[in-house]
């Protein structure tokens, strides 16, 4: 079983006395080379295991768990592994979505993926054959197949799988527990003025308010509005996942405080500006009709998490080094 680490703590002064022409750079490092040791460790575990064949990997939403499994990737390459990725989004069931009383869609749970095909799949993989893997339209809600998309389990070859369920029992079913590694991933660190300003989950908020304007064309209020749905899916499953890994990852980084935070707060602000010259987009992550399950709720979130992010000191993006998992948000 997976253990977490103490919970990590950074202040304020803590952030301010490594700001700096000199100290910031190296501190953006010593926070990186933290991270990339906890994956030498990952490394270390499948090389006590010469004939791994499977590696799952779980954990909460804006963790870090695609930007974690790309560097596991290319990492076991370099000690003459070969790795072939299978992102369990690509299992969703096609057609229409479910929502629940509220009008949120069910995107969280392991019921909203076909675990038969992806059963199908790993038990081909593990028997030698070569499987063609889909590709699943988010907009569409369509999977398809592409001949490039093709992979085994050859020799020196390891199969990562990730997603929010990589570790639920259904999902390792057909899995004697030494035939796989299990990891877990999350940011476990929180922000402390005084007492504590943002939580772990806090965090994560943060993260994907920042990465939904970016890379999904959304607003921060959308996320925020549809994050119950989210939290009652990781308070179902969350838990047993961990107890279940092999091994945790801390993947928090004390310097995303002054880099993905301020982009949050932009996108924070941003939505907030829309809010108040009734001007906001209707939420995408909503039943088709609705405005937004409760937008209220989801703007005294955005205030207080923008009242946080006002006392943290802001840095250019451009200090995050290529390959962070940072740049997963920003």
């Amino acid at each position: 079983m997976a253990l977490l680490t103490p919970l990590w703590q950074y202040s304020l002064d803590f952030l301010k006395s490594h700001l700096g022409e000199t100290c910031f750079p190296a501190f953006v490092q010593a926070c990186e080379q933290g991270f990339q040791d906890q994956v030498d460790q990952v490394l270390a575990a499948v090389q006590a295991r010469p004939h791994l064949g499977f590696i799952f990997v779980s954990g909460p939403t804006s963790s870090g768990k695609t930007s974690f499994t790309s560097q596991l990737c290319q990492k076991l390459e370099g000690i003459g592994k070969k790795a072939k990725l299978i992102s369990l989004d690509d299992y969703y069931y096609p057609g229409e979505l479910s929502y629940d009383d509220v009008g949120h869609p069910d995107l969280e749970s392991v019921g909203t993926l076909e675990l038969s095909l992806l059963h199908e799949h790993l038990q081909q993989l593990a028997d030698g054959q070569t499987v063609i893997l889909p590709s699943y339209d988010f907009v569409e809600r369509k999977r398809s197949y592409q001949p490039d998309r093709a992979i085994s389990l050859e020799p020196d070859t390891i199969i990562l799988a990730e997603g929010l369920h990589g570790l639920s029992s259904q999902v390792l079913a057909d899995f004697a527990l030494e035939s796989y590694l299990g990891i877990f991933i999350m940011p476990y660190a929180q922000f402390i003025h005084g007492q504590q300003m943002l939580s772990p989950r806090d965090l994560r908020k943060l993260r994907r308010c920042a990465r939904d304007v970016v890379h999904r064309g959304s607003n921060a209020l959308a996320t925020l509005d549809y994050w119950p749905a989210i939290q009652r899916e990781e308070e179902n499953s969350i838990q047993a996942y961990l107890e279940r890994a092999d091994i945790y990852i801390n993947s928090a980084l004390a310097y995303e405080l002054t880099v993905v935070a301020p982009a949050a707060y932009r996108a924070l602000q941003d939505a907030l500006a829309q809010y108040r010259a009734a001007s906001l987009p209707a939420s995408d992550l909503v039943k088709p009709g609705l405005y937004y399950a409760d937008l209220e709720s989801a703007v005294q979130e955005a205030l207080r998490l923008s009242a946080v992010c006002e006392l943290l000191p802001a840095m250019d993006a451009s200090f995050v080094p290529p390959g962070s998992i940072l740049h997963e948000f920003i």
